[in-house]
């Protein structure tokens, strides 16, 4: 099997030799120490054999008298080639082509990073760049452990990264630090709040007591963490603390839209009028028609106010167009409202995350009725004051 694949590869001739006493080509071969196989005599005297390309051209070149040397057949890599040169780019292509993907692979094309917010990531892409995480990086020279050290020490605000690389992508992983509030200097009385109608998703109390656990449901308004404590001293039951902590809640937004089911599309006809006016205090119409006669059309008027006059002249150009009303593309109109809608809500509250925007849509005759829900996850505590003269107890 090897043998064969190498003479594939060098290239193989099968030679017929015919004359008197055709045995002397095999001496000859062996004087020039040429390998000679597959020999075989046929019935009219003729020497059949099989040869390498090189052993093929040193026997032909150096024939014994009263032999004729005949290449019956030539196979191989270098016939082929020969045979084809003038198309060899189309069978180095493939290999080109492997080679190229080969090589691709080991480099970094795309950084992605997951986790934190905008200028926390911008941030952060900063310093993997200076550590060698970036497009067109070789990834064998990436020290995981390395950026990562370097991205915790230099970016404030970040808690934890990690790198994971796939293939010719590398996931970039981070976590925000949480601001723990100085304790020490809160002093007044307080409760924690819900500011929306939602489910409780993590608490991180600080201070006080937590009324809910995950999972709950709470009303906006609702007293999630009190700073009201009670205690088994009778002559104290009851104290007060400054509650404070970091409560994150799944929190629902609704918002509905009308999306036609046909647009109305514009096609200029090439007509257009120019009507030209100079005014200081009304308009003077300088066209001797300014009549417009077509029934739709496009209104561009441009403005030339002179230095040292108070004459403002314009010019207003009236291109005529038909209307076609077409079938409008309700699913990307859909898409659309989606982002715009997450976009919206963003906004809003820097510290929310959309994790899904579902659509519910009502057909309603030459147009559908689309209601977005989004669901959130974001901050809703807030402290205020506690009234302690509603309580029995002493502050302390």
């Amino acid at each position: 099997m090897v043998s064969d694949i190498i003479r594939c590869i060098k290239g193989c001739c099968e030679i017929k030799v015919s004359g008197r006493f055709p045995e002397r080509i095999l001496n000859a071969a062996a004087g020039k120490g040429v390998f000679v196989e597959n020999v075989t005599k046929t019935p009219d005297g003729a020497l059949w054999f099989s040869v390498s390309r090189r052993g093929c051209g040193e026997l032909c070149a150096d024939v014994p008298e009263g032999l004729d040397i005949t290449v019956e057949k030539r196979f191989g890599l270098p016939f082929f080639l020969r045979r084809h040169r003038r198309r060899v780019l189309l069978f180095f292509m493939p290999a080109a082509v492997i080679l190229s993907l080969f090589v691709s692979s080991l480099f970094i094309w795309n950084v992605r990073i997951v986790g934190g917010n905008k200028a926390l990531r911008a941030e952060v892409r900063d310093v993997l760049e200076k550590n060698g995480v970036y497009r067109g990086a070789l990834k064998h020279k990436i020290d995981r452990y390395g950026v990562k050290n370097a991205a915790i020490c230099s970016v404030d605000g970040l808690s934890w990264l990690w790198v994971d690389i796939k293939g010719t992508t590398a996931t970039v992983k981070i976590h925000a630090r949480t601001a723990v509030p100085k304790l020490a200097e809160i002093k007044e009385p307080a409760n924690v709040i819900a500011t929306e109608n939602c489910v409780i998703e993590q608490m991180q109390v600080f201070c006080g007591r937590e009324l809910v656990s995950p999972g709950m449901t709470v009303e906006k308004g609702s007293v999630i963490i009190t700073g009201v404590l009670t205690s088994e001293n009778e002559l104290v039951p009851t104290y007060y603390r400054h509650a404070c902590g970091i409560v994150r809640g799944r929190v629902w937004r609704e918002k509905t839209f009308s999306v036609p089911k046909t647009k109305s599309v514009k096609t200029p006809t090439g007509r257009q009028k120019n009507v030209y006016t100079a005014s200081i205090k009304k308009n003077i119409n300088f066209s001797l028609n300014s009549g417009i006669s077509y029934t739709e059309y496009d209104k561009i008027r441009e403005k030339i106010k002179l230095p040292l006059v108070p004459v403002t002249f314009s010019r207003t150009t009236y291109r005529e167009v038909t209307v076609e009303n077409i079938p409008n593309d309700t699913e990307a109109e859909i898409a659309k409202l989606k982002k715009s809608f997450e976009k919206s809500l963003v906004k809003k509250g820097s510290d929310c995350e959309i994790a899904d925007v579902s659509a519910q849509i009502e057909d309603r005759g030459s147009c559908l009725s689309v209601k977005l829900t989004a669901e959130m996850l974001m901050r809703i505590d807030k402290e205020v004051p506690v009234d302690t003269e509603e309580h029995n107890g002493e502050n302390i």
